[in-house]
């Protein structure tokens, strides 16, 4: 998996865990604070129930008033149940009803120690919850009730089912999960596009420039004007892939000099005897591959020794750079023109038959002899020659010594013969 895609898949993850966790801290407060709204709804629903039964008795209802009013109550739809639960006082002063004695532990620590209590529980399936709520006695309920002001007279038991209050709080989660995960999607969206364009796509160009110009191509540019602080990023590669470039031409223009160099005899200008052999091998080469003619001419300055015997080494290198010049002026562009040794110069010249290559060197002979050298009036004749041999494949040889043997011999064959003169084999 790329940086990129990894990037984008952890900032989708730990927006998808923040928002999650968000989300349940939100449902988790929300059923809380719903459940605290429920208890005191269901205080309040039990005050209005004393007060109702209060109001009753005040208006002299009696035992059968009050429970009529319970019977009413307990036929509302998601009351389980309404009971009236007697204290000592009011049993003291009125007798026992069963029906109305603490059933339970809970029901008789409201009524003993007059503590609310509050308990939710499941039956037959179904989620309820009770609230006993103890009734005090007032100065006012003295008017019919024999007991101190303070003292517990009984409790107000309300149990309601929770059902419906769970289906509603069910839905209304529900709805604000689907909301919310419909908003998270949109911002997840959102900040994917946004790190798509902003973040991924340039680190997925900067990665595809770096194999392009890892590849070679040096000239390859990112074209990113939209990244924001990436922009330098890019703007500082593309500077770096320019000076590679640059740095690479200087280094090949470096490499093509130094070979230059190495395959160069550094007095003439032409090419030395080891690359001769390299491209005379690959020339025969060639023409045995294409069936075709190549030709080698070998040539050798006349009375050269002499020469620097009688002139100095000095005016020898100006006649050896001087007949170069006549060879390179007189050959094609493909030909191949080397410095085999000494005074003793080769050219190769591939897809050429003897006859034209005899041509060839009699053309160098004739350029050597009207070229003016400095000092060679003291030579035999008066002016300075060149004697040429030329042997041609596969005619005389289908090696490269096969080759540059017979070319040679037909040099020293010029020379025996008188010199400044081009023989054959």
């Amino acid at each position: 998996m790329r940086f990129s895609h990894k990037l984008l898949l952890s900032v989708v993850v730990f927006m998808s865990v923040s928002i999650g966790i968000i989300l349940y801290l939100a449902i988790t407060h929300e059923k809380r604070l719903i459940a605290s709204i429920q208890q005191d709804n269901l205080r309040l629903v039990n005050s209005i129930i004393f007060d109702e039964l209060y109001t009753s008795m005040r208006y002299g209802g009696g035992r059968r008033e009050n429970r009529a009013i319970i019977k009413r109550l307990n036929e509302i739809e998601g009351i389980e149940e309404v009971r009236i639960i007697h204290g000592e006082p009011v049993e003291r002063q009125f007798g026992v009803e069963e029906d109305e004695t603490p059933r339970d532990e809970l029901e008789r620590i409201a009524v003993e120690e007059g503590r609310e209590i509050l308990e939710e529980f499941t039956e037959n399936g179904t989620r309820k919850m009770r609230f006993i709520m103890p009734v005090f006695v007032r100065k006012e309920c003295q008017r019919c009730h024999m007991a101190e002001i303070g003292e517990v007279n009984g409790a107000i038991s309300l149990t309601v089912s929770l059902d419906k209050y769970d289906a509603m709080v069910s839905k209304a989660i529900t709805k604000f999960i689907v909301t919310s995960l419909v908003l998270v999607g949109m911002v997840v969206v959102a900040a994917v596009a946004f790190i798509m364009h902003y973040n991924v796509r340039p680190i997925a160009e900067l990665y595809k420039a770096v194999k392009i110009i890892g590849s070679g191509n040096l000239d390859y540019r990112i074209d990113i004007k939209d990244g924001m602080e990436i922009n330098r990023l890019v703007e500082e590669f593309n500077n770096m892939a320019q000076r590679l470039k640059e740095r690479t031409e200087e280094l090949m223009e470096l490499n093509r000099k130094l070979e230059a160099l190495s395959i160069t005899d550094g007095l003439t200008g032409l090419y030395n005897h080891r690359y001769f052999y390299k491209r005379l091998a690959e020339e025969i080469e060639r023409a045995k591959r294409y069936d075709r003619r190549l030709s080698l001419i070998m040539a050798d300055i006349d009375n050269f020794k002499l020469y620097n015997d009688t002139h100095g080494h000095q005016k020898g290198d100006v006649v050896l750079k001087g007949v170069a010049e006549c060879i390179k002026n007189t050959i094609r562009m493909n030909d191949v023109p080397a410095r085999y040794g000494g005074e003793e110069f080769a050219i190769i010249l591939p897809e050429t038959g003897k006859d034209t290559a005899v041509k060839v060197a009699d053309r160098i002979r004739h350029e050597v002899e009207r070229r003016s050298f400095p000092g060679e009036a003291s030579q035999p004749g008066g002016v300075l020659t060149i004697s040429l041999g030329v042997a041609t494949f596969p005619d005389d040889g289908i090696t490269v010594d096969e080759l540059v043997k017979r070319a040679d011999e037909a040099l020293y064959m010029a020379k025996r013969n008188g010199r400044n003169r081009v023989e054959v084999v």
